[in-house]
């Protein structure tokens, strides 16, 4: 019961390493001007994921086929939480 739980509410752990461990969610964000899927990579990712692999999971959960993204639309993202161990 609890692993469906898990499955179904969208929430993930990620494992860094030993000693830090990571909650992932989703969250749906609006884009601004000025936006690109790099600038939300940046903002958004940890060191362990990387911004290339960030920006890959965001195309592929979005359906995006390239890297144009529009103003006033929204994007489902990962977000990491990091709890503790």
């Amino acid at each position: 019961i609890i692993l469906l739980i898990f499955v179904f509410s969208g929430i993930q752990f990620v494992k860094a390493d030993n000693t830090i461990q990571y909650e992932k969610s989703f969250l749906s964000i609006k884009i601004e001007t000025g936006d690109t899927l790099t600038s939300i990579a940046k903002e958004y990712t940890i060191p362990e994921v990387g911004c290339k692999e960030y920006i890959e999971e965001v195309k592929y959960i979005n359906n995006l086929n390239g890297d144009t993204i529009h103003s006033g639309c929204n994007l489902k993202i990962p977000v990491y939480k990091q709890v503790s161990p």
